[in-house]
């Protein structure tokens, strides 16, 4: 029932006009994934504030089997405010009291 938050800027900022789909490859084992369970990825944009952006991965969308998967997101459904600079990952715990979330790729790619 516990969680923990990264937060790291990119490297460089992606425009998501120019690339307005995100790939995310990951494994996963012991996530909180009901209704409550939140976002897992949230990505920042150059909206007002520190914190502007949007939750792009939900946990209720990540098969925590401890397989490989990958979940594509189609970034104009959140109508970006502008070029993605930064990227959170959260990871919440499920009943087993431990979660595991290995990033393998996060990609923005143009198709």
């Amino acid at each position: 029932g516990r969680e923990m938050k990264w937060v790291r800027p990119l490297p460089s900022a992606v425009d998501s006009k120019m690339c307005p789909r995100l790939e995310l490859t990951y494994r996963a084992r012991g996530l909180r994934a009901s209704d409550d369970g939140g976002c897992i990825l949230w990505l920042g944009d150059s909206r007002k504030g520190n914190w502007g952006g949007f939750e792009a991965v939900m946990a209720r969308e990540i098969v925590a089997d401890g397989e490989r998967h990958t979940v594509h997101v189609p970034l104009a459904r959140f109508n970006p405010a502008g070029a993605i600079d930064k990227v959170l990952i959260r990871v919440p715990s499920g009943k087993e009291g431990s979660a595991v979330l290995e990033v393998e790729t996060l990609t923005f790619t143009r198709e």
